[in-house]
């Protein structure tokens, strides 16, 4: 099935005017699972859509490979105006640490208006039964997910029977934003998650609390979640799983997954300024992915 992509501009509102009818046609053909893809920070729209479709082929010839691919796919590509810096391999400066802050509200401002629309038109447009949904966010676009789940989940009048799940790729948000008093509180133990970590990301390791504390008056940051993973104990009742990469642990429903091992073997080359950050275009990974939304 052909990939709807979602244009949004900086106030987090959709911009294709057509989009109700897009979204309603292809739900006429009763897709069975549901992915929706959020990128991060950087990224111009083009390659927005290059890295949808990247990981559309990889986690289809990851599911190819298992032998278990979705009946009917339908694939969701939001394209917002994240920050392009004109030059990536210089220092950060201090312009680009607040262009970076500003640009994370402004990513949870795409999640909790566009993301939320366009879950909450899968809904109204259904024609048969629920279809799984599966949320794919990497960087500042898990912060898209997460608010968009937020927001749904804040509105009784819009369910999805607990068919929701979320891939949550070196998260660039506060490691408390799922507890019961941080941002994202409202997403239920029914919501699957899975958190990737990796000690090679510099993105999250070094410049997200950098840019923390340079906006915050230099009070001490909060850890990112795609450096450390979720906070301990204090998840509503949900427990994180440590999971190996080679999927002999991807049995839970929650879980925490350190890539630096497939970063250590794949050949990546690190960046300059973001390291591994950008490690998550690997057969190794979509694999395991695929193995945890179908398990």
């Amino acid at each position: 099935m052909d990939t709807i992509t979602v244009p949004i501009n900086s106030a987090g509102i959709v911009t294709d005017l057509d989009m109700d009818n897009k979204i309603a046609d292809a739900m006429k053909l009763q897709p069975s699972d549901i992915y929706i893809y959020a990128w991060g920070w950087e990224t111009a729209p083009g390659d927005q859509e290059s890295n949808t479709a990247r990981f559309i082929n990889g986690l289809g010839q990851a599911y190819a490979e298992a032998g278990n691919p979705p009946a009917n796919p339908l694939n969701i590509g939001l394209v917002w105006p994240s920050t392009i810096r004109p030059n990536p391999h210089d220092p950060l400066n201090a312009f680009e640490l607040l262009s970076y802050f500003s640009d994370l509200r402004m990513a949870d401002q795409v999640g909790r208006q566009a993301g939320y629309a366009v879950m909450s038109l899968i809904v109204r447009t259904l024609v048969a039964d629920m279809p799984c949904v599966h949320w794919i966010g990497h960087s500042m676009g898990c912060r898209i997910a997460c608010s968009a789940i937020n927001a749904l989940d804040n509105q009784a009048a819009v369910c999805l029977d607990n068919r929701l799940d979320a891939v949550l790729l070196e998260a660039a948000f506060n490691n408390d934003e799922l507890d019961i008093n941080g941002a994202y509180r409202a997403i239920g133990c029914d919501v699957r998650i899975m958190v990737t970590t990796n000690a090679e990301d510099r993105a999250v390791h070094e410049w997200y609390p950098a840019a923390e504390r340079f906006c915050n008056f230099f009070s001490d940051p909060t850890p990112a979640m795609g450096a450390t993973g979720p906070t301990p104990g204090t998840m509503f009742d949900r427990e994180f799983h440590a999971a190996a990469i080679d999927g002999s642990s991807a049995t839970s429903d929650s879980i925490t997954v350190d890539l630096t091992p497939m970063t250590a073997t794949d050949g990546f080359k690190l960046d300059l300024w973001s390291g591994a950050h950008d490690d998550i275009y690997q057969p190794e990974l979509w694999r395991f992915i695929a193995g945890w939304l179908r398990r």
